[in-house]
């Protein structure tokens, strides 16, 4: 799956989530929101170990931008620069 349908996908469902209607003991809750992280397999890391921390990278990066967002983790060619992350989406 190439990171650009990954990336709409999560966008997508974290839209969802928003949108969804959670009750708890009777009382309508805030609405959800989620932090994701994304890395892709060859582009944005060499090996098992180096994807999972790419895209746990990529996760606080969404977090620290103020949460509710997708942040995608950048191509290994792109990762001289002092910003290895890049913001999908934020709200």
């Amino acid at each position: 799956m190439c990171e650009e349908v990954a990336a709409r996908r999560l966008e997508t469902i974290r839209t969802l989530i928003g949108k969804l209607s959670i009750t708890h003991r009777g009382t309508l809750c805030k609405p959800a929101t989620i932090s994701a992280g994304l890395a892709v397999y060859p582009a944005q890391a060499s090996d098992t170990e180096s994807l999972i921390n790419a895209a746990d990278q990529a996760l606080y990066k969404s977090k620290d931008t103020g949460r509710n967002c997708v942040s995608v983790a950048a191509d290994l060619a792109e990762n001289s620069d002092d910003s290895p992350l890049r913001l999908v989406h934020g709200s």
